[in-house]
């Protein structure tokens, strides 16, 4: 039978710095090798009753490295939106408007009555100033003549910036020209004192003008994107040691 060298792990006891290995063969296996039993451990040859120092595996210290992955958040983008001209909008007084106690040229104040839209996006809101200018007026007159008045519904403030309008209108007061005929045909020239009414236009009385010009205006549009995350690398180490199959035991 052909010899064959043997190779044992030595019999080892492990102590917290190194440890003291003692060999001793195994009864009834016979080895020869070079005329001297031997037994292999590690890369080192050693012969019966020798003794060695065995170290003890040293650990693997690793950073643990944070993985990057892919998720979802949300964002804000900037939409340019385009509101056309001759657009409709509706007003409505602010205050109530006569011919007694205007004249010609004077301004009054109106208010947006109605939101504005584009699509789902709120262009012009309710409750935006806009403003009107007399272009004539009549008082009340002889012979039961109501008063006149004609004004324009010239523009609307949108947060500062001046959007002109376009819109013309006529309110007349109730007469008594009936009444009138009738007093000439009885009292001659006393019909002249009979006279009609002044016209009155009531606060919050509705009027649909028109934009001039269009509107460009930006707005913050909702949005998702996808990025890549990077956690930060967290404060430990994680301690590996050598295993007996040549690979790596995490403590």
């Amino acid at each position: 039978m052909r010899n064959m060298p043997l190779i044992m792990t030595a019999l080892a006891v492990a102590s917290p710095a190194s440890a003291q290995v003692v060999y001793q063969p195994m009864q009834n296996i016979p080895q020869q090798m070079g005329g001297s039993q031997v037994v292999v451990v590690g890369q080192q040859q050693i012969a019966p009753g020798q003794v060695i120092i065995a170290q003890p595996a040293q650990p693997t210290y690793i950073q643990a490295q944070p993985q990057s992955y892919q998720t979802t958040v949300p964002t804000m983008t900037t939409q340019n939106l385009v509101l056309p001209a001759s657009t409709s909008v509706t007003v409505a007084l602010a205050d109530d408007l006569s011919s007694r106690d205007s004249k010609y040229g004077d301004r009054f104040d109106l208010t947006v009555s109605r939101d504005v839209m584009i699509g789902n996006y709120l262009i012009i809101p309710r409750g935006t100033p806009a403003h009107g200018q007399i272009t004539y007026r009549t008082g009340k007159g002889a012979f039961g003549k109501s008063g006149k008045i004609e004004f324009d519904i010239t523009d609307l403030n949108l947060n500062g910036q001046i959007v002109p309008l376009s819109g013309h209108f006529r309110e007349a007061g109730e007469g008594n020209a009936n009444a009138a005929v009738g007093v000439v045909l009885v009292a001659g020239v006393f019909g002249a004192l009979v006279t009609g009414h002044s016209s009155v236009v009531k606060q919050g009385r509705e009027y649909q003008v028109y934009t001039r010009e269009p509107i460009s205006m930006q707005i913050s549009v909702p949005g998702t994107t996808n990025v890549m995350v990077t956690p930060q690398a967290p404060n430990s180490v994680v301690i590996m040691t050598p295993g007996s199959n040549g690979g790596y035991i995490r403590q």
